[in-house]
């Protein structure tokens, strides 16, 4: 980047579930690593900076992306559900967790 130009964005969100890793990034942008590398620093930060035992992460069922990227950083399958999304309302969703053990155990990110 450094061009100004907008790739995507990423964060951490408290869900009724607890605290979420989100994010999203622009078809120009995708398959750069800019997810994977996004969700690293913010699974990281989120286990670094809170005391929580669980990070969650959602992914719809038709990104395998996205799923790849969950499954890079440590998430483990937990379900299936709905989320409302704003651009296409209610779309199913497959659910992730990573605790903080898990997380702990892959502290030095191994990089597929």
């Amino acid at each position: 980047a450094g061009t100004g130009t907008f790739v995507g964005c990423a964060g951490l969100n408290t869900t009724d579930r607890g605290l979420e890793l989100g994010y999203w990034i622009g078809e120009p942008h995708w398959k750069r690593g800019y997810a994977t590398e996004a969700a690293h620093a913010l699974v990281d930060l989120a286990f670094q900076k809170t005391s929580i035992q669980v990070l969650h992460a959602s992914t719809r069922v038709i990104n395998p992306a996205s799923r790849r990227v969950i499954h890079k950083c440590g998430f483990q399958y937990a379900g299936q559900g709905m989320l409302n999304s704003i651009v296409a309302g209610q779309v199913p969703v497959e659910r992730y967790r990573l605790d903080r053990k898990t997380w702990t155990s892959l502290r030095n990110w191994v990089h597929f």
